[in-house]
């Protein structure tokens, strides 16, 4: 798993299962991440994905919408940190292709 930092904290990105099961619950299209409010959610549900695995407190919404007006980098890493995770989980569930 990968870390980002936000607001000089390291947050564990955690996208798999779990996350993935919770989008689609949501609507959410995983083939095709593409609108702001889809990338949000993802980003949203794979911290707080890496806080519960840590026994951390799940960070809320507004929270991750104010950090990334502060620091908009944020949500370009986290979309990364996503992307790998998302590109291991296909390959090792479609047989190592």
């Amino acid at each position: 798993m990968r870390t980002v930092k936000i607001n000089n904290k390291d947050y564990e990105v955690v996208f798999g299962y779990r996350v993935m099961k919770k989008l689609s619950e949501s609507g959410v299209n995983l083939e095709n991440i593409s609108s702001l409010s889809d990338m949000h959610m993802a980003a949203l549900f794979s911290i707080n994905e890496g806080l519960r695995r840590n026994k951390g407190d799940a960070i809320t919404s507004e929270w991750l919408e104010d950090e990334i007006d502060k620091n908009p980098i944020i949500l370009k890493e986290i979309q990364e940190a996503i992307g790998e995770q998302m590109e291991t989980f296909v390959e090792s569930f479609e047989g190592g292709k």
